[in-house]
């Protein structure tokens, strides 16, 4: 399969609109797959970076005088 330079959100159209696209379907299930599954890596990253609010936060007690 060839690559080319393709506007991806204006084939989604016009799959959603029942057209046919310029390009070969596959190549957009593929593209489309690979977003979701970088947007849900991003996701985990970012979820083990913010804490959750019920987690019991790391305070450190010094003493006072």
């Amino acid at each position: 399969m060839q690559a080319a330079k393709v506007n991806f959100l204006a084939e989604l159209e016009r799959v959603v609109r029942g057209e046919r696209t310029t390009i070969d379907p596959r190549a957009l299930l593929f593209v489309a797959a690979e977003v979701i599954l970088e947007g849900r890596k991003a996701d985990e990253r970012d979820s083990e970076r913010i804490p959750s609010p019920n987690a019991p936060l790391n305070v450190i007690a010094f003493p006072t005088r």
